[in-house]
């Protein structure tokens, strides 16, 4: 399985009004956590503040899977 794209998860909260703050807030987190995230100076992230930011996308519509499809011949 591959590891979720912290900094692109984030990135499309804020787009959706939340601020790394109210990130940081919701899941129990420091600011300064999230915007390590955010910017890619740090991948891995405690279980419990992953679980957060998956909680957060899922109930703001945002999918965790950003794989494209496969091409096919039909395409």
């Amino acid at each position: 399985m591959d590891k979720p794209n912290w900094s692109e998860l984030i990135k499309q909260l804020i787009e959706r009004g939340y601020t790394e703050e109210s990130i940081a807030d919701a899941v129990d987190a420091t600011q300064p956590a999230i915007h390590y995230l955010k910017t890619g100076k740090t991948q891995e992230t405690k279980y419990s503040t992953g679980a957060g930011i998956i909680r957060l996308c899922t109930l703001n519509g945002i999918s965790i899977n950003h794989k494209k499809a496969p091409v096919t011949a039909n395409n």
